[in-house]
């Protein structure tokens, strides 16, 4: 009998303790969030169409403010980097401190079902202090590209959102239940060590935007990059009215693999495996962004 009940105690014990171990801290310098902004239009009874979108990047490093690393962003494909605010974790709570040294709660990933969570902030536009009230409303485990996480359901009046424990909300590592008026955020891909622990299921990429007016005026003169779905080479090609122009070409994670001058008619590129964009410019106009994959 004794026998019998010790095993179940050390059992459990490893249980629990593989259950602490486990958890998955957002709050590390390994970690990059892809982050979608865009406005939307033309609303009806079916939706409304989105434009104006873009990407921007979140990462986390080192400062010196005792128990807070810095938080910096990029909105220029990570080739230069602002710091935002100030971050920290402790007890499964995270934490964000702006420009205004004004501290607020994202995230509490040790909550259960039922509690509720006082957002309280000072807002420096209208110099009042302001909050509100996020419901947790259920608790799961979802799979994230082969790994299983705990995911929180979250309510703010009706406003629902999904905080991803190690990814943090749906809507962008800094946006917990947020509403934009006429536009939308959403979280497009989260990496760790340069692997991807977080795909956004309805979008096909970690880098988004739009160009739709110069996109649909080259296309007119019948400029070509092709195929868009290869194991090869990418040719681009009929290039009489932008010889001269820039040619930028990104992989998922914004980061520029290939830049150029377009000198001649015809260009052939060769890529390795993966997901880029190709982004042409013409005196700093954007005329064309396109998706290319190589198996």
């Amino acid at each position: 009998m004794k026998k019998g009940y010790y095993i179940f105690v050390l059992l459990l014990f490893l249980k629990l303790n593989s259950f602490s171990q486990g958890y998955d801290s957002i709050v590390l310098k390994t970690k990059l969030w892809c982050n979608l902004s865009g406005g939307l239009y033309d609303f009806s009874s079916v939706g409304a169409k989105e434009c104006c979108k873009s990407t921007n990047f979140i990462k986390i490093d080192n400062d010196t403010i005792q128990n807070y690393k810095q938080v910096l962003k990029s909105i220029d494909s990570m080739k230069t980097w602002k710091k935002i605010g100030n971050i920290k974790e402790k007890d499964k709570k995270i934490y964000f401190k702006d420009s205004t040294n004004t501290e607020v709660l994202l995230y509490d990933f040790g909550v259960k079902v039922g509690d509720t969570i006082v957002y309280d902030y000072f807002d420096t536009t209208s110099f009042y202090t302001n909050y509100y009230i996020i419901q947790v409303i259920n608790i799961d485990t979802v799979d994230y590209l082969g790994k299983n996480r705990k995911r929180i359901e979250v309510k703010r009046n009706l406003i629902h959102d999904y905080w991803i424990e190690g990814i943090g909300s749906i809507n962008g590592i800094l946006e917990p239940c947020s509403f934009v008026t006429g536009g939308f955020r959403e979280l497009l891909c989260v990496f760790n060590n340069s692997t991807q622990i977080y795909q956004n299921l309805k979008r096909s990429s970690c880098f988004l935007c739009d160009y739709n007016v110069e996109f649909q005026e080259l296309n007119s003169s019948k400029t070509f990059i092709y195929p868009s779905l290869t194991k090869g080479n990418i040719t681009i090609d009929n290039f009489e009215k932008i010889i001269g122009s820039e040619l930028i070409v990104f992989n998922v994670l914004g980061e520029i693999v290939q830049k150029q001058i377009i000198l001649t008619k015809n260009i052939q590129i060769n890529l390795a495996k993966g997901i880029y964009i190709f982004t042409i410019i013409d005196k700093n106009i954007i005329k064309i962004v396109q998706k290319i994959v190589i198996e």
